[in-house]
Parts: structure tokens; C-alpha cells; sequence
């Protein structure tokens, strides 16, 4: 579904580009994903996997079209910042839903090996299928986070808002049991945190 919806939004922008109603811009970090985007659709000539292969090949050739939308339309900060809300606000409802999992008692036993967690009750995996995939969205989003509660000069409202959603985000990769997003939390806020300049 989401390559559907990134593959109509990818052919309506190119439609306004021939009608002069949008630009588009293509720089050197546009060449190197496209040519990844070839590179999947030439794999699927090359697979032994079989159509399901040819299939994932293709659905992330689409996907990466969205980098292109990205690109193009957070072309202002009036637009990165409504962008950037949204992408807070999705993840906060998704690390919700992971913790009232976990506070259920609902938490997903499959991907324990009991031999060696056999004190953890299960992972979170809230809208997703799998923990270490949720785990991976959450630290993505941390960093955004962080920034909109350490921007100078920000809201007040604005500012608790990222604040809570940081703690939601972080409260939820722990109960993903994920120790690599753990590793991968502590390095990315190291990191965050020693280039980080606060914005006006």
C-alpha cells in the first residue's frame, strides 16, 4: 500500500513538473539513489528467488522514489516543519500503542529465544510485525525529537510536545528488547549531541 501511494504521488509531481506548475532539482546525492533504484530493478533479471524476489526488488525501487518527493517538496521550512510534526506525531501514537501493548500484557512471544530471555515476557511490536523494525522507525525519529526540545527560540507547547514524544519514543525501544537499537540509541544521541547547535 505505501508503494502504491508513493508511486501516485511520484507520477502526479512529475505530471506538474511537464506542466511547469513544480521544479526539480537533481544533485549528486539524487544521482547515487537512482542508481540504486536501477540497480533493484536490473537485480530482478538476475534473481533466482523467483517472483516474490522480483516483487520486493520492485516495491523498493518505488520506495525510493520517495526520497525524490522528499526532496522536492520540503523545499521551504514552513513545509520541513509541518513535515517533521507529522512525522512526530506518527511516531508517538505508534510508540503509544507499543507500550499500552506492553502494559497489556501483550507483548509478542515469537521472537524470544526463551533459552536465553526466558525472564522477558515478550517484545513490543506495536503497527508493526517485527520488534527490530520498530526499533529501527524509533531511533530514526529520536533525533528529531531532541532537536525540537533543545530549539532556542521554540514554543513552549512546541517544545513539550518533542519532549514527550522523545520519552514515548525511548520508553518504547526498550521494551522492543532490541540490544543493537539500544547500542544504536546511546551512539546516535552521543553523536547528536556533539554536533548538535541549538537552532534559532
Amino acid at each position: 500500500m505505501l508503494g502504491v501511494i508513493v508511486l501516485i504521488g511520484a507520477t502526479s509531481y512529475f505530471f506538474k513538473v511537464l506542466l511547469g506548475k513544480r521544479t526539480f532539482t537533481f544533485g549528486p546525492m539524487d544521482l547515487m539513489v537512482l542508481l540504486i533504484g536501477i540497480l533493484y530493478i536490473a537485480s530482478c533479471f538476475f534473481t533466482f528467488g523467483g517472483s516474490e524476489s522480483v516483487l520486493r526488488a520492485l516495491i523498493t525501487a518505488v520506495l525510493l522514489l520517495g526520497y525524490f518527493l522528499t526532496a522536492n517538496l520540503l523545499s521551504s521550512r514552513r513545509t520541513l516543519r509541518h513535515a517533521i510534526t507529522t512525522l512526530l506525531t506518527s511516531a508517538g501514537i505508534v510508540a503509544v500503542v507499543g507500550l499500552v501493548q506492553q502494559l497489556a500484557g501483550k507483548a509478542i512471544a515469537d521472537w524470544l529465544d526463551h533459552r536465553m530471555y526466558d525472564f522477558i515476557a515478550g517484545r513490543i511490536t506495536s503497527v508493526f510485525e517485527n520488534p527490530n523494525v520498530l526499533a529501527v522507525f524509533l531511533i530514526l525519529v529520536l533525533p528529531f525529537a531532541a532537536a525540537g526540545f533543545m530549539r532556542r527560540g521554540g514554543r513552549f507547547a512546541g517544545r513539550l510536545f518533542s519532549f514527550i514524544t522523545f520519552m514515548l519514543c525511548l520508553g518504547a525501544v526498550v521494551y522492543t528488547w532490541s540490544r543493537g537499537a539500544w547500542v544504536g540509541v546511546i551512539l546516535a544521541l552521543f553523536l547528536f549531541l556533539f554536533v548538535c547547535r541549538p537552532a534559532t
